[in-house]
């Protein structure tokens, strides 16, 4: 057992006795290079941005474009082994490692770019900045709420503990290793969990267009992404089944009315709601006012590729969504549950993405999304189909949310070893 020291810092905590306590600054240079304002607009680099980076992935994309079309913050230029940490939107926690790279790369401007000396190898540095610890400092220093950010110049004071350069090689060599059984493990998982997402979706599908028996006769729909459809079923605009937008708020709404707020982002695709912020009438975003109740179905008609899609539980609350949703509201001729599986379908999706107008922006216009047409069977039929999916995709989602669940361990177990062999909690075991 190795001897130990107090680094007198609360988020390292003690370190080996023969490691060294440095700053960032006299590790690593930072935003050494960057675009000049006079480049060529048909200048061709791969570009990333706050977006393209993952934390504990590093970068998941990259997009080829022009200086003439870039954003304004594409400036810095960034090399082999540099490592960029987000200074903006630091809840992010967007880290990573530029791997080999034979094109020019240019990453955003709200990155900070480090690029190592002779002290420190640049996998051990980005080991030492993607450990939870040290990420929840750089949130600790920003400032701001909605868009927390810190100076670079802040940034490069943090503190980092630093064995001998030896040393560094074989703990980062150690972690590539474990982090990547690690990854594998993750990965394997993700790919469960998403052929049982798209298992869950061709069982709706397959149920709202095709019924339960699967002896019924069967007729032509005449619609291409239907197909075929039970001979009893109808065909009915949406329209006729569902009023839209039937209740908002009006602009004279008292500012200290309190109300639960659903946006866009709240809803995820498959899973409904999955937050609301509470909030005042005076605090909201202008676009906080369609009023929502108990089993309306909300539809997003804008950024429509997220296809955030829910029914509204029971609430007791106050609850607004934002314009963005085309809110629907049942008639006697459909359940709210057999509206919300069909509009949730893969096809109905689709052919709301298809008629969206806009690439960065999609959208559809409600009175437009209405006259799209469901198939209908019987309101008895509905309530059996409905239970159905209740039940068959609650048995889906809690395979899911299991498998969910090991990935949470296995990516808190990754974090925690990587803060243990940076701070020298642990040592590399001898080979």
């Amino acid at each position: 057992m190795r001897k130990m020291k107090d680094s007198g810092i609360e988020w390292i905590g003690e370190i080996p006795e023969d490691w060294k306590i440095i700053p960032l600054k006299f590790l690593a240079s930072h935003n050494d290079d960057v675009l000049s304002e006079n480049t060529p607009d048909d200048l061709e680099f791969d570009y990333i941005d706050i977006s393209s980076v993952q934390y504990g992935s590093g970068i998941i994309n990259k997009q080829h474009i022009t200086f003439g079309n870039a954003p304004s913050r594409a400036r810095r230029i960034v090399r082999n082994n540099d490592v960029i940490i987000s200074t903006v939107r630091t809840y992010l926690k967007a880290v990573a490692i530029i791997p080999d790279i034979s094109k020019l790369t240019i990453a955003s401007t709200g990155f900070a770019c480090l690029r190592t000396n002779e002290k420190i190898s640049p996998k051990f540095l980005y080991y030492s900045v993607l450990s939870d610890a040290f990420v929840s400092t750089v949130e600790a220093y920003s400032v701001g709420i909605s868009y927390p950010a810190i100076n670079a110049s802040q940034l490069v004071c943090l503190k980092l503990p630093l064995p001998s350069i030896e040393e560094q090689s074989q703990i980062a060599n150690f972690l590539d290793e474990k982090c990547a059984v690690i990854d594998r493990l993750v990965e394997r998982h993700q790919e469960v969990i998403e052929k049982l997402k798209a298992y869950r979706q061709s069982v709706i599908s397959e149920a709202v267009t095709r019924g339960l028996d699967l002896d019924a006769p069967m007729k032509d729909s005449g619609i291409p992404w239907i197909g075929k459809i039970p001979k009893e079923w109808e065909i009915i605009p949406l329209k006729f089944l569902a009023s839209h937008n039937d209740d908002v708020l009006s602009e004279n709404t008292p500012d200290d009315l309190e109300f639960d707020y659903i946006d866009i982002s709240s809803v995820q695709y498959g899973s409904g709601v999955i937050n609301k912020q509470h909030i005042t009438f005076g605090n909201a975003p202008s676009r906080a006012r369609r009023i929502v109740r108990n089993n309306d179905v909300i539809i997003s008609t804008v950024r429509t590729y997220l296809k955030a899609v829910a029914i509204i539980p029971a609430v007791s609350e106050l609850t607004v969504a934002s314009t963005g949703f085309a809110c629907l509201r049942t008639n006697e001729k459909i359940s709210p549950k057999f509206l919300y599986y069909s509009v949730l379908s893969d096809a109905f999706v689709s052919t709301v993405e298809a008629y969206s107008v806009g690439i960065s922006y999609p959208a559809i216009n409600a009175s437009q999304l209405v006259c799209l047409k469901l198939i209908l069977p019987s309101i008895e039929e509905q309530s059996q189909i409905a239970d159905y999916l209740d039940k068959k995709c609650a048995k889906i989602d809690r395979i899911i949310h299991n498998k969910e669940q090991i990935i949470s361990k296995l990516a808190e177990y990754k974090k925690s070893i990587i803060y243990e062999y940076v701070t020298g909690k642990k040592e590399v075991p001898a080979s």
